[in-house]
């Protein structure tokens, strides 16, 4: 499950990260260049982590707990984080716990 989740992170993370450069906006998400910074080094670690050996079970404990823990914030506290609000809470909480599950309750080899 680990390696799955580092492989469909890599794969969304890296497709954001170059579409935020291509376009400002998408819908109600605004992206900005370290925004797409950032996703861009994610998706390269899932790349390594999810096709490449690279501990997968780290990389979704990780991303789980930052990506959860900006969700929370995001619900509890949006000005902390620059504002962020609505479909950006939704996308992180849903990364973020999904990284949890794969990352700390299912064992290796499920």
């Amino acid at each position: 499950m680990a390696k799955v989740y580092a492989q469909v992170s890599a794969v969304v993370f890296l497709i954001v990260g170059v579409v935020g450069f291509l376009t400002p906006s998408l819908g109600p998400l605004k992206f900005s260049a370290l925004h797409n910074i950032v996703h861009l080094v994610i998706g390269a670690w899932g790349v390594h982590a999810g096709f490449m050996g690279g501990q997968p079970k780290q990389f979704a404990q990780v991303i789980g707990v930052v990506y959860t823990l900006v969700g929370l914030l995001g619900l509890v506290a949006p000005s902390m984080l620059g504002g962020i609000g609505g479909v950006y809470v939704l996308i992180h909480l849903v990364f973020g716990v999904w990284g949890l599950y794969a990352g700390f309750f299912v064992k290796e080899g499920s």
